[in-house]
């Protein structure tokens, strides 16, 4: 098991590792992909989702771009469907 990795969003501290994203999403039907996304099993997840359905917080309390950072300090590799 990776360690957690501590964040900040909106002056809140978070705790993530990778693990309870790969976890999350194991029996999970992601929304549809607009853009950006993480393959977790088998899956295409929006970066965003990625962290607000782990973290249970508003999807609007941060940015694609700080998931995106988020994401990739913990492992995965960001992908678009362009």
């Amino acid at each position: 098991m990776s360690p957690k990795k501590r964040f900040i969003i909106n002056k809140k501290e978070y705790y993530l590792d990778k693990e309870s994203i790969l976890q999350k999403f194991k029996n999970f039907t992601p929304d549809l992909v607009r853009k950006h996304y993480v393959e977790i099993n088998g899956k295409k997840v929006g970066v965003k989702q990625a962290i607000y359905e782990v973290l249970e917080i508003r999807k609007t309390a941060f940015t694609s771009s700080f998931a995106s950072s988020i994401l990739e300090r913990l492992g995965f590799e960001i992908k678009s469907l362009e």
